[in-house]
Order: structure tokens, then C-alpha cells, then sequence
């Protein structure tokens, strides 16, 4: 019998992340044990990012950090940052596990740990992503996100946002994301409802 649970990810967690051919500098052998940005999302959000587990293996995460706590050479530190946001730094999916909607509950599950410590979260966005600090554009717009104003499509990775204010609506009836968490603290004064379903943003202009 599959035992599939999500978790929160600590800063002494990301060291058992398998970083599987993803190609990022956030985690392997040569990344900061304790980085700062990883420390700063503890501080706020009360972790730093979420991992899917099957069996007690591995199978998917994301990791995300304050806005202004970007690593230096990740790209999203490059542009214009809302002190009030959250930035997704990186998401992968075993392959073998792809197709199951881990990738939704992992971007659901983040974004109920981030609301009340962010007003959305800005990611990267390619058609064809390289690395999994940028994420599938088409995976990004079925999860919520849509293109910040005046982003360009047609020029490298876009960035995408997800407005945690319009976006998610908090329904306590409906706890599929919240249900499988396993060894979840709640941040003092902060109440925590399930992100039932994610709805994509309807732009106006």
C-alpha cells in the first residue's frame, strides 16, 4: 500500500533533497549547509519548503524563501522584488512519479505555509526550463501563476506571479493538501486553513 505524505522541509533538511538532474546550485555536495536564505524562510514562514514523500522516499519538493533573501546567483534576484513576497526558488518531480499531481499538491501545500507571511510568490517561468529553478510556463499557469506586467515572453525564463490575496480561496471543509502533512508546526498567531483549490487569476488588460 502507497503512503504518499507531504512535509515541511527544515534548513538541515534540504541536505537529504535528492537533486535527481535538475541542475541547481541550492542543493548537492557544494551548497551552503546553512544558508541564509533557507534560514530566513524558517524565521517567517516556519520552513523553508515542502517534499513529497512515497514510502519514505523522496519524490518531489519545493523550496521558496523571502523576496529579499534570493541567493545572489539565482536569477530571480536580477529584477524587481516585492518586500512582501515570496520568492519559489526551485521545484522538481521524480520523474517516474510525474503525471500524479504531486506538483499541484506541492504548490498548493506551499502557498497555505506562505500566506501569512506573503502577499503572492514570483517564480521563473520557461517554455522549456533547463534547470529546476525555473519552472514548466505551462505548469506554472495551471497552478495559478500568471505573467507579472510587462514580463516578455519571448525573452529567457518570465516571471510569473501566484497573488495569494485573489487566488487561493481558504474552504476549512476541504483538507486534501493539509491531510497529508506529516510533522507540521503552525507559526504562532498565524491561522492555517487548506488550500482547497488553486484558481488562475483573470487578467484585465
Amino acid at each position: 500500500m502507497r503512503a504518499r505524505r507531504l512535509r515541511p522541509l527544515s534548513v538541515a533538511g534540504l541536505r537529504t533533497l535528492p537533486a535527481w538532474d535538475c541542475h541547481t546550485s541550492l542543493l548537492g555536495p557544494d551548497a551552503d549547509p546553512s544558508p541564509a536564505w533557507a534560514r530566513a524562510a524558517v524565521e517567517r514562514f516556519g520552513s523553508c519548503g515542502v517534499s513529497a514523500v512515497d514510502n519514505e522516499e523522496v519524490v518531489g519538493w519545493v523550496l521558496y524563501c523571502p523576496a529579499l533573501m534570493v541567493p545572489t546567483q539565482h536569477q530571480l534576484g536580477r529584477g524587481p522584488r516585492l518586500a512582501d513576497s515570496a520568492m519559489l526558488l526551485g521545484v522538481a518531480v521524480r520523474e517516474s512519479h510525474r503525471g500524479q499531481g504531486i506538483g499541484r499538491q506541492l504548490m498548493q501545500t506551499a502557498a497555505a505555509r506562505v500566506v501569512g507571511g506573503a502577499s503572492c510568490i514570483d517564480a521563473l517561468g520557461a517554455v522549456a526550463p533547463l534547470t529546476c529553478e525555473v519552472a514548466p510556463m505551462h505548469w506554472l499557469t495551471r497552478v495559478g501563476f500568471a505573467p507579472v506586467d510587462g514580463a516578455d515572453a519571448g525573452v529567457g525564463p518570465v516571471r510569473m506571479r501566484l497573488d495569494l490575496g485573489s487566488t487561493l480561496r481558504w474552504r476549512p471543509d476541504l483538507r486534501s493538501a493539509f491531510d497529508l502533512l506529516t510533522g507540521w508546526v503552525p507559526r504562532p498567531g498565524v491561522a492555517h486553513e487548506p488550500a482547497g483549490r488553486v484558481f488562475r487569476r483573470t487578467r484585465t488588460h
